[in-house]
């Protein structure tokens, strides 16, 4: 080995170079990129770190000859990242498609970028923009909380105790150990703060937190490409309401609602850039108003929408369907409002802990045939006549909505002190069938509804063109090869610029000697006297006034004066000269390394 001392910076490099790669990726490609981080630090402790991006090209030849099983697996890593991205940032995903022929370049980009940054300012640098960018994509992949804190951990590991010497490797890797658990503490919530506007004697549901959609990955993409048709058609879900409202012909003013944010006012029907409306609660019976509902287009949007809310919020496990039959039993081909009402009842008669009735509703409605989920938030009965209240005033609870046909999501409250506040169910409603009022509100719910199969998505024809995206990403790692090396040469400027002469004597002298054994292959470690034999002309002469500037400088009682570090910027200035008279190659390598 070149120097064995080197030898822990080179495992820290590998083991945050692996560990990065598997928060990003998480499938068998992010193995192959551990083991050529892995054999990339073993080369570059054995040919000198700034050799280390030899085995790129053994993993070119590698993927030559599992040219088939690389790029698929690649693809699939890539598939995997665009689905987790799309989950965790809420918004559309679309299967990744014609990415098996061009994937694996963003393995191979990723590990030229991480051997670029180790090879120009080695493990500690490299470990910090790991940790920097792992926190980053945290905000938008599932990056494990565990590994997030590890690679934290090891960052200021390396940063405190150094990346050499087993003594250095061992307190480094303590310290990313014990910061792993870190990513189990839970912090307490904090009560809401802050103030809420709206009119006096309103219901107010401010909405926190909503059941997250419980999708496949299948689901999912079907779900994006729904919302994608909706969004061209102009169909916004939140439009329900507001053509409830519409229908009922009455007119409802719409009082602005302020809240901090994180909170969303329920039942809107308009919303703008900083401002959010919230209206009335219906006059009427919810099951009346839906006859009067527009038809047409409207109708078979809203049945699009329909299948994404019962594929997402509408099954159950086979488990939970059995446990909900055996313990309630509601028949499921009951007219709407009496199943609703049967619901009610059984969640009445069997909850006994009310931090289970919000749950055990969803599961109950579902298991008769109804969408639902579950709410979190804020809630207030009434708001005062001033119409002001801070949140803290309101009640933190949970509640549930479903889905009805053509009304779109409506609240539903099951517990009697809370009934009043959803019109959803008309009154004298019973799972016995002793309301007069079923008959009818079934026939305007299905006259009203949307059809019951899927509705189909159509979009025109579009040419395909290939994505930049892939080609990109070679470029984006030369140019942060690019980047780290004028980096680099910008330091290495600093330190022979000091005003302090001892620093920059010894800047020049070893970055010197450091051109020397690059371009002129005269190795550091030989004697002064050696290495001057091999060297003639001005530069032999400049070499040997350098050295003994050095030389005075270290052995002597003297400090370093201008005249010493003027010998040494001529030095390392003629070893520039000589390096440019090297091959064209050569010259480009040693640029690219920040050396001239």
């Amino acid at each position: 080995m070149k120097n064995r001392r080197d030898f822990p910076a080179a495992l820290i490099f590998a083991f945050a170079a692996g560990l990065l790669v598997y928060m990003l990726s998480g499938v068998t490609a992010g193995a192959s990129a551990l083991l050529l981080c892995t054999i990339t630090a073993a080369a570059s402790n054995k040919f000198g770190r700034l050799w280390g991006f030899a085995p790129a090209v053994c993993a070119v030849a590698a993927a030559v000859v599992f040219r088939r099983e690389f790029m698929a697996e690649c693809a699939l890593c890539a598939d995997e990242f665009a689905y987790r991205t799309a989950v965790r940032a809420q918004t559309l995903y679309a299967p990744v498609s014609g990415a098996a022929d061009s994937a694996w370049l963003v393995l191979l980009a990723f590990c030229g970028a991480a051997c670029a940054v180790y090879a120009a300012f080695g493990a500690r640098v490299f470990c910090l923009t790991a940790a920097l960018f792992a926190a980053a994509a945290e905000l938008f992949t599932d990056v494990p909380a565990w590994a997030l804190c590890t690679l934290i951990g090891l960052t200021v590991g390396a940063f405190c105790f150094g990346e050499n010497g087993g003594k250095a490797l061992l307190l480094t890797a303590l310290t990313a150990l014990l910061t792993a658990p870190a990513s189990l503490l839970a912090f307490p919530e904090t009560p809401p703060k802050g103030e809420v506007t709206a009119s006096g004697g309103l219901p107010l549901y401010l909405a926190e937190e909503y059941e997250r959609a419980d999708l496949t990955k299948s689901e999912y993409a079907r779900a994006s490409a729904i919302f994608l048709a909706l969004e061209e058609q102009g169909f916004d879900p939140h439009m329900q309401s507001g053509l409830l409202i519409e229908a009922s012909g009455e007119e409802l003013p719409l009082d602005d609602v302020t809240a901090p944010e994180g909170y969303q006012p329920a039942n809107i029907c308009a919303a703008d850039s900083g401002r959010t409306q919230v209206c009335r609660q219906f006059g009427e019976n919810v099951f009346l108003l839906i006859s009067k509902l527009k038809s047409g287009r409207y109708l078979d949007c809203e049945g699009l929408y329909r299948e994404y809310v019962y594929s997402a919020y509408g099954k159950l496990t086979a488990d939970e369907q059995r446990e909900m039959e055996e313990k309630f039993g509601i028949d499921g081909t009951l007219p709407l409002d009496r199943k609703l009402a049967a619901v009610k009842s059984g969640i009445n008669a069997k909850v006994t802990d009310e931090s289970e009735r919000s749950p055990l509703t969803v599961k109950l409605a579902r298991s008769c045939g109804l969408a639902a989920r579950e709410v979190r938030g804020v809630y207030f009965g009434a708001m005062p006549a001033s119409g002001r209240a801070d949140l803290s005033e309101g009640e933190q609870r949970s509640w549930v909505e479903v889905y009805i046909d053509g009304a779109g999501w409506a609240v539903f409250e099951s517990k009697p002190e809370y009934a009043g506040a959803s019109p959803l169910l008309p009154e004298g409603a019973s799972p016995d069938g002793e309301s007069t009022f079923s008959d009818s509100a079934e026939q305007y719910i299905y006259a009203a509804a949307p059809p019951r199969t899927a509705a189909e998505i159509r979009t025109p024809d579009k040419a395909k063109k290939p994505s930049p995206t892939w080609a990109a990403l070679p470029a984006g790692a030369v140019v942060l090869l690019i980047f780290a090396g004028r980096a680099r040469a910008f330091v290495r400027w600093r330190k022979r610029s000091s005003k302090d002469f001892g620093k920059a004597v010894t800047a020049s002298h070893f970055q010197g000697r450091e051109l020397l054994s690059a371009a002129l292959c005269i190795s550091e470690k030989l004697p002064p006297e050696e290495a001057a034999s091999q060297l003639d002309g001005l530069l032999r002469t400049r070499f040997e006034r350098s050295e003994r500037a050095f030389e005075r400088m270290r052995f002597s009682d003297l400090a370093a004066d201008e005249e010493s570090a003027k010998c040494a910027a001529e030095f390392h200035k003629e070893a520039q000269t000589a390096a440019k008279k090297c091959g064209l190659r050569k010259r480009f390598a040693l640029w690219l390394k920040g050396l001239v």
